[in-house]
């Protein structure tokens, strides 16, 4: 009696049900559970009770319980009056002499739970997809400076197949022994002083044994104890964009010379009347750095 009611104090569907799948006994939160009273569904099937869309998968499960004699724990989703409702239930047989001669159940509402879990995983999905699309590299390092997760783009750039970066260190893409060093020994100060993260410039050679410079903007991974457990990093090849700048500083400075090779003066003004290039013959007036800007 006294576990009887608390079975029937439980908030969860708790049933018996013998062996020709009768329901033996459910308590009060199972029957409130199904729209039922308790003494109304006693003695009958649960086929009768139970959704339409579910009761097969239950009473499959019930029966292999009662061939197995062991426990079985599943989860199915059935058609409530109040919505779709996810149950997780553990069967548990009932022996007599060995022979399994009634099933106990225990069925908890798992709902929340699952939709929690499928939201998770829309998240993750949404996130993976993000990380696959960007066109700049991606990879986290542990507090030993090892790749732990690098993206397509990280590969591409290093020249790698996908699965190839993680458990290589940062430094062993640069190829001057001094400047690996330099690199290794840089990483176990930010680790452990925790500096102010900014942008970090080198030189990394490819798996196939080209150099490109890369930019590297990261910050700290830290656990739920704040504790800095690795680096997450951004890395952009900025080789191009460094030859552009070389080459546009080498007009620039081509361009200066000749202005400067001609008596005349020469200059640039833009639309708002102020001076944005002057040549050497303009400096009777004042030097260079001081013109530049002044409005004529």
């Amino acid at each position: 009696e006294a576990m009887r009611q608390l079975a029937d104090e439980a908030m969860e569907f708790i049933f018996i049900l013998d062996s020709e799948l009768n329901l033996k006994y459910v308590n009060e939160f199972g029957a409130r559970f199904l729209g039922k009273n308790p003494v109304d569904i006693v003695g009958t099937s649960l086929r009768t009770v139970f959704p339409p869309d579910a009761v097969d998968f239950q009473l499959n499960a019930v029966r292999k319980v009662f061939e197995s004699g062991e426990s079985l724990l599943v989860e199915d989703s059935a058609s409530f009056a109040s919505g779709d409702i996810y149950l997780e239930t553990r069967l548990i047989p009932m022996k007599r002499e060995g022979a399994v001669f009634s099933v106990l159940g225990v069925s908890r509402n798992i709902t929340e739970r699952k939709q929690m879990e499928s939201a998770l995983r829309e998240s993750e999905e949404r996130y993976r997809a993000f990380i696959h699309a960007v066109p700049y590299g991606i990879q986290i390092t542990d507090a030993e400076g090892k790749i732990t997760f690098s993206n397509p783009a990280h590969h591409r750039m290093l020249g790698y197949l996908e699965g190839e970066l993680p458990g290589k260190h940062i430094w062993d893409f640069i190829d001057d022994v001094q400047e690996r060093e330099s690199l290794r020994a840089y990483y176990k100060t930010i680790i452990s002083s925790q500096p102010v993260p900014s942008p970090a410039f080198q030189s990394n050679v490819t798996k196939d044994g080209r150099r490109i410079n890369v930019r590297v903007d990261w910050d700290y991974m830290r656990n739920q104890d704040n504790e800095v457990t690795g680096i997450c990093s951004v890395v952009s090849d900025i080789t191009e964009l460094q030859r552009a700048e070389d080459a546009l500083r080498g007009s620039e400075e081509r361009l200066r010379l000749l202005t400067d090779s001609l008596p005349v003066l020469i200059s640039y003004i833009d639309t708002e009347q102020r001076l944005r290039f002057v040549n050497k013959h303009f400096e009777m007036w004042g030097h260079r750095s001081v013109l530049i800007g002044r409005k004529v």
